[in-house]
């Protein structure tokens, strides 16, 4: 038996530490997985922080991670079209997590086949900022005219991969300058320029979030769409009359890994990784993830 990430105290300084947890046997319809890397997302540390707390009741001890990739160590009953030593790749429930133990027991619906020659590593930072990415385009697929991403992070770059291939994309963000190609204007955050081409925009896609939701929804013309990813809009938030105006939280699902994994096999979908790690840097790595002092991607790697 091996270590697990657990997490006993939740709040504005949570507690992660180690422990060694028996692994669960599957149940019809589930999968063991043996996990070979996971990578961290930003809802581990707003959940870590006890933030929505209403859509996610976490019960503690909690181990973190929702985006894994592996190898299957047991076949629950019933499950068909996996067998023992199948490299797959998935994502948990939130409130289940698990991500961040050995293994972990999941249904089967959440796991899929990992494409030949992409490594643990890649699969498991792939899994949420693609299957957002993919829903959030999926969305918006009947708007017309330009299509402006706001966040050059791991869902930016994911949305740009993607999209780039079908449309006029306009990306804004810190860093966005890494994601220059052909069909990809790139803006700063900030400007004139960015202001024009939000007022033109038939789709703005906010993976940002924060008071400039507001800024955003006032420039846009009638007949525009505005999807936010990184949180709901306020309440009170002024929708501009003609502007269709919600917000994309991420159902995921078999068929959506299927999506990204063919991606992923055709190279449209390459993610970054900042860093790797180990099993024993995890409880220092998620102390510093929480507090809001690294880079995505970040993602364990498990040796042997």
């Amino acid at each position: 038996m091996t270590r697990s990430l657990i997490l006993t105290r939740m709040g504005a300084t949570p507690e992660p530490g180690l422990a060694e947890l028996p692994p669960r046997e599957p149940g019809p319809g589930e999968l063991r997985i043996a996990i070979d890397a996971a990578a961290l997302n930003p809802l581990d540390a707003k959940l870590a922080r006890g933030h929505l707390a209403d859509w996610f009741p976490i019960v503690l001890p909690w181990v973190p991670g929702t985006d894994f990739a592996g190898r299957v160590a047991a076949v629950g009953a019933g499950v068909t079209g996996f067998a023992p030593g199948d490299e797959v790749f998935g994502r948990s429930d939130p409130v289940a997590g698990g991500a961040f133990g050995p293994a972990i027991t999941l249904p089967a619906g959440f796991v899929a086949r990992r494409p030949a020659g992409i490594v643990a590593a890649t699969a498991a930072a792939l899994v949420t900022p693609a299957a957002i990415a993919l829903q959030a385009l999926d969305e918006v697929a009947g708007a017309d005219g330009p299509l402006v991403i706001l966040g050059s992070g791991a869902v930016g770059t994911a949305l740009v991969q993607i999209a780039r291939h079908g449309r006029a994309v306009t990306i804004s963000g810190r860093h966005a300058a890494r994601l220059a190609a052909p069909g990809v204007q790139v803006l700063a955050a900030e400007g004139g320029g960015l202001t024009a081409a939000i007022a033109g925009a038939g789709v703005v896609i906010d993976t940002v979030g924060g008071p400039r939701q507001r800024q955003v929804l006032a420039r846009l013309r009638p007949g525009a769409r505005f999807l936010a990813i990184a949180e709901p809009l306020p309440e009170d938030a002024a929708v501009p009359a003609g502007v269709e105006a919600g917000f994309a939280a991420l159902a995921g699902g078999g068929g959506q890994l299927d999506r990204i994994a063919g991606l992923a096999a055709d190279g449209v979908l390459v993610p970054e990784i900042a860093n790797r790690f180990g099993i024993g840097d995890v409880a220092a790595v998620f102390s510093t993830w929480t507090a809001g002092r690294l880079p995505a991607r970040q993602v364990m790697v498990r040796e042997g």
